[in-house]
Order: C-alpha cells, then sequence, then structure tokens
C-alpha cells in the first residue's frame, strides 16, 4: 500500500510541473488553466469538507498565480490535516447536489489525486495539440526521480 502523504507529495509535483509547462507556452491556454483551477479548486473542496469550511467555486476563472498559491495551501494543508487527524477519520459532508456524504480523510485525499491525474491528462492533450510537448507527470518518474 503506497503512504498517502508520498501520492499527495506526488500529485503536487506533477501539479507544478503542469504549471510550469503552461508558463512557457503562448497563445490561448484558457482551457488547459480552467482545468488546473480545477484541479487546484477541488483539492481545495476537500480540504474545506474534512474542516467544514465553507463552500468553495470548483470552476475558478484563475490566473496562473493564483493557481499555484492554491496548491501551495492545498500542499501544505493536506498534510497539516493527516498529521492531525489520520487517514481513517470519517467526514461527513453535503455535496454539490445536496446529498449526504461519509467518506474517511484518506479516500477524499485518494479522490483529489486521482481527479487531479485525469485532468492533467486533458491539458497534456491540449498542450500537444499546441504543438508543444507536455510535461512528463507520470508516478513512476517521481519515484524513479527520487521525488517521492
Amino acid at each position: 500500500m503506497i503512504d498517502l502523504q508520498r501520492l499527495l507529495a506526488y500529485d503536487d509535483w506533477a501539479n507544478r510541473r503542469t504549471a510550469a509547462a503552461l508558463a512557457g507556452l503562448s497563445g490561448d491556454l484558457t482551457r488547459a488553466l480552467r482545468l488546473l483551477a480545477h484541479i487546484a479548486a477541488v483539492h481545495e473542496l476537500f480540504l474545506a469538507r474534512a474542516n467544514e469550511a465553507g463552500p468553495v467555486v470548483v470552476w475558478p476563472q484563475w490566473k496562473l498565480q493564483e493557481i499555484e498559491r492554491s496548491l501551495d495551501g492545498a500542499a501544505r494543508d493536506w498534510s497539516s490535516l493527516l498529521n492531525r487527524r489520520g487517514s481513517g477519520e470519517i467526514i461527513r459532508y453535503t455535496n454539490s447536489k445536496g446529498e449526504p456524504w461519509a467518506n474517511s480523510i484518506g479516500e477524499m485525499a485518494t479522490h483529489a489525486v486521482l481527479h487531479s491525474s485525469y485532468h492533467r491528462g486533458q491539458i497534456a492533450t491540449l498542450i500537444a495539440a499546441s504543438g508543444a510537448t507536455p510535461p512528463y507527470t507520470d508516478f513512476i518518474q517521481a519515484a524513479r526521480s527520487g521525488i517521492v
């Protein structure tokens, strides 16, 4: 079983590589930035649920610097949450459809990581369509490089 902190560190690395790739591109990046902002916002959403905080806009229209700030906060906040409360604690919350749910902190963090991967794939497709080379953000690359 992979350590959840390690998985979150991988996700943070991959999201930052994606942000750096977008920073180096020109042209219309609207769709790619919107997807990366969504990735960051979903991390904020599940952290807010775990901390019984207010609502989060899940499709924000942020600039790259705002996305990077959100990613900074998410990395710090996931680590803090897991250190304070552990991955097994059950969180009861209401989703965006008004439905009540209960999931462990670990399940919520895992969802956020897998959700990020899905949308990074979409961003990679957009980068490739623009004629640029998408960043290599596979987990195995982070592991081989000693990043995680």
